[in-house]
């Protein structure tokens, strides 16, 4: 550009908490939580000293996890996840308008063991769901779901090999959804798409894993 550069004014207050109880209940092992409350905020200072554009970012993240007992012989966790955020942008770069999201996922991890392998299962499902502030933009509203199962092979004490496969889905971003206008920072016009749709991809690996008192060794194959 052929201004002089600006600078960035950065704020951030972030709090974080974790406990573990053991759980009164029958059939549950223990509970833990964890509560995460961020508040950042930056600011654009144009090089005559003007804020050219403020972005603000308010969040909070909170999961709890339920040890269980034995089902079925496998041993697991069930867990609840709710998630917050509140972005705004305001200025000569708000290419986005302000939007709220609202997240909402329940999963369950679970492992095995047999006389030849073990596995490694997990499940999830997720809401998500977009509430701009402007009036002439509808909320979105998105469903994920996500499952993976992985198998571990202890060749000998020195050798193991594992297999992973995982399908996963994922909601759209606020960006990718609402932007429109001139994003000076990347010299480029950002223009969403409110049509788009969950993002899906399917993974399958493979991997080698042989370790010695002189050597730890992996080899992978992914695709």
């Amino acid at each position: 550009l052929d201004e002089e550069p600006g600078r960035i004014e950065l704020e951030q207050t972030r709090v974080d908490f974790e406990g573990q109880l053991n759980s009164p209940f029958a059939g549950i092992e223990k509970l833990n939580i964890r509560i995460g409350v961020n508040d950042y905020q930056h600011k654009e200072i144009e090089s005559n000293g003007e804020v050219g554009t403020v972005f603000d970012n308010q969040a909070w993240e909170g999961r709890l996890e339920l040890s269980h007992s034995p089902i079925a012989h496998f041993d697991g966790a069930f867990g609840l996840q709710l998630s917050n955020r509140d972005f705004s942008a305001v200025g000569e770069e708000a290419f986005v308008p302000p939007v709220e999201s609202d997240t909402v996922g329940a999963f369950w991890v679970g492992q095995r063991d047999f006389d030849v392998v073990s596995i490694e299962v997990g499940a999830r499902v997720e809401s998500v769901e977009h509430k701009p502030s402007e009036n002439n933009l509808n909320a979105l509203k998105f469903t994920n779901e996500s499952a993976s199962l992985g198998l571990i092979w202890p060749i000998s004490e020195q050798m193991s090999l594992s297999a992973l496969a995982d399908y996963t889905q994922r909601a759209p971003a606020v960006e990718e959804l609402y932007s429109n206008g001139a994003h000076l920072a990347t010299q480029t016009f950002e223009v969403g798409d409110i049509n788009l749709k969950e993002e899906s991809a399917l993974g399958l690996s493979l991997e080698f894993h042989y370790h010695s008192d002189l050597l730890d060794l992996r080899a992978t194959l992914y695709r």
